[in-house]
């Protein structure tokens, strides 16, 4: 499979690659068998197992990333959104392609939160109003566009 710069070569496997537009890096997740995973130098490449996930950056950089979990990445299959530490803006890019929505967190505080957070069977009403309230946080939306801001003390 090959998307923008990377080149996942199955071996037996399962896998999922992602490489939406707006990423920085190319992503995959192999939940059985073997993938060879290289990017503008063929040369160079990362064999990932079961359980690994790898990316290849904009500079064409094949490696494998210690913290991602195959399972996390590919809980979207069993339809599930699963996100572990990550920064709310990239919740928030995740949701949008999810419900086709068009969210919105303005600069300062709320924009540099993390969130850990499992929704199973997720309804957009659902994962917004959990979310705003673990972040301590209302939402306002017009249409498809929803804007997060905090809760005035």
């Amino acid at each position: 499979v090959r998307a923008k710069n990377a080149v996942a070569t199955d071996l037996g496997t399962e896998f999922v690659m992602r490489a939406y537009a707006s990423d920085s890096a190319v992503s995959v997740a192999v939940t059985s068998g073997i993938v060879s995973l290289s990017g503008a130098v063929p040369a160079q490449s990362v064999k990932l197992v079961a359980g690994d996930v790898g990316r290849v950056d904009r500079s064409g950089q094949p490696r494998r990333d210690a913290i991602a979990s195959a399972a996390t990445s590919n809980a979207w299959l069993a339809g599930r959104l699963i996100f572990e530490n990550q920064p709310l803006t990239q919740v928030v890019a995740e949701l949008n392609r999810w419900f086709d929505v068009d969210i919105r967190v303005p600069d300062g505080p709320l924009s540099a939160r993390r969130v850990t957070a499992l929704y199973s069977t997720p309804t957009l009403a659902g994962v917004l109003d959990a979310l705003t309230s673990m972040l301590g946080a209302r939402y306002e939306q017009q249409g498809r566009v929803i804007t997060l801001h905090p809760v005035s003390r």
